[in-house]
This record gives C-alpha cells, structure tokens and sequence, in this order.
C-alpha cells in the first residue's frame, strides 16, 4: 500500500490550523468572560487589553474597556472606545446606550468641574480683595 504522504501533510496543515482559530476563539470568549466578572468586582485594570491583543476590533472588548474607562472616569479614553466599537457595528445597541450613558456621565463631570473652579477662583480672589 502506498502512502500519499503530502495528502497526509496537507490534512494536518489543515488540522492544526483549525485548532488553532478554535484555541483563539475559547481564549477571547474566556478573556470576555474575565472582563465581565472583574467590571462586577470592580476591578478595572488592564480590561479587555488580552483580548483586544487577540482581535483589537472584538466589539465587545472595547464595550466593556470603555465601562471600565468610564468608572476611572477617563472618558476621553472610553469615548475613543465606544467610537471604534461604533465604526466596527455601527448599529450595536448596547455600544449605543453606552455612547449616550457617557455623553451624560461626561455631562455630569464638566458641571461638577466648572462649579469647583468658580468656587476656588471666586475664593482665591477674594482672598486677595
């Protein structure tokens, strides 16, 4: 019998490329799933980087990096976020309710921010009236 050994190659070429897409796949999904558990502890550092390494136009990646952004309150860095998730899925509905969630949190930020500074400016320069 006679052994057709680049036909046997070839077959565990293919083999082992499918094992690895499905290893990437379980390592995203694992990663997400990491992401999810430490946005409900709290715990916001380093988010999503493993898993936007892998695939840095994972949606969800970004969705949940830029919750973490906004709970460090850098929202220049959870707007970035949100607007790569929306130019990748522009119709993505939770990305959507994030995008208006930080439009109002960064809303919230400015107001709190103008009001420390003209009570701190009013009082420096009353100080020296």
């Amino acid at each position: 019998m006679k052994v057709n050994y680049e036909k046997v190659i070839d077959g565990l070429d293919r083999a082992v490329m499918k094992m690895k897409k499905q290893a990437k796949a379980l390592k995203v999904a694992c990663n997400l799933n990491d992401a999810a558990c430490k946005l409900k502890l709290q715990d916001y550092k380093q988010l999503c980087t493993k898993v936007l390494e892998l695939e840095s136009a994972n949606v969800k990646a970004l969705y949940r990096r830029a919750q973490a952004y906004m709970e460090l309150a850098d929202f220049d860095l959870a707007e970035f976020d949100v607007k790569k998730a929306l130019e990748i899925d522009p119709n993505n509905r939770e990305v959507k309710v994030e995008q208006r969630r930080l439009k109002e949190k960064m809303k919230e930020f400015n107001k709190k921010e103008a009001k420390f500074l003209r009570e701190h400016v009013c009082e420096a320069k009353c100080k020296y009236l």
